[in-house]
């Protein structure tokens, strides 16, 4: 999972060529400042449930709920929790801190959140980038 993690840092934040990264000076994130360090803040496993067009759903009063949104409107939809619409996936979601260093210290520079959902425990993890932030 770690490794997993540490290329999307390598491939998107510490690559020049990263689509990721900004060419303007004075923009962020800036790969001048990035030292390549980083420090896990928080991770969470849980289940995630999603219908066959890909709607996340939450379960709640003992049934399947997806909120939208149209216009103004708000929209619940309801399955039971033996709907074979339903799949669910295992999620790992990763907030992590990248470490900079613009004043001559070495300090939290930016926050990035990450996700990976998987069929099963045995598929190889793909995080994708959720955020990344001003520290």
């Amino acid at each position: 999972m770690i490794q997993a993690f540490e290329e999307i840092i390598s491939r998107c934040y510490l690559d020049r060529d990263s689509p990721e990264l900004l060419s303007q000076v004075d923009c962020f994130p800036d790969i001048r400042y990035l030292t390549g360090n980083y420090y896990i803040a928080d991770v969470r496993y849980h289940l995630a449930y999603r219908d066959r067009r890909g709607r996340y759903y939450r379960i709640k009063d003992g049934q399947f709920r997806n909120v939208s949104w149209v216009a103004n409107e708000r929209r619940d939809t309801w399955l039971p929790l033996d709907s074979p619409e339903i799949t669910r996936h295992y999620a790992i979601l990763i907030t992590a801190r990248l470490t900079g260093n613009e004043d001559g210290e070495e300090d939290d520079y930016m926050g990035l959140d990450v996700r990976a959902e998987l069929d099963s425990p045995d598929e190889p993890i793909c995080f994708e980038i959720l955020s990344h932030d001003v520290i």
